[in-house]
C-alpha cells in the first residue's frame, strides 16, 4: 500500500495538496508494515514472512498439531 499511495504522489505533483496527503498515506501504511513485521518476528513467526507463506496452510498446520495435543490431553485426563 505505501508504494501505490507513493506512487499517487508523484502522479499528483501538479496538486501539492494530494500529493501531501499521498506522501502522508504512503508513510503510515510503511510504518504500519514495518510494526507489523517486527511484532511478527517478536512473536517467533518468521516463517510467516517469506514470500511464499501461506497463512491458510499455516494455520491449518498448526491446528492439527494442537488438536493433536488436546486429544493427549483429554485422554490423559480420562484414564
Amino acid at each position: 500500500m505505501g508504494q501505490t499511495w507513493l506512487a499517487l504522489a508523484e502522479s499528483s505533483a501538479n496538486k501539492p495538496g494530494y500529493a501531501a496527503y499521498a506522501r502522508q498515506k504512503a508513510a503510515m501504511f510503511t510504518r504500519m508494515a514495518r510494526e507489523t513485521e517486527e511484532r511478527i518476528r517478536a512473536a517467533g513467526y518468521d516463517e510467516l514472512l517469506v514470500n511464499d507463506a501461506n497463512l491458510v496452510d499455516w494455520v491449518t498446520r498448526r491446528r492439527a498439531v494442537e488438536d493433536e495435543e488436546f486429544e493427549k490431553l483429554v485422554y490423559e485426563v480420562e484414564d
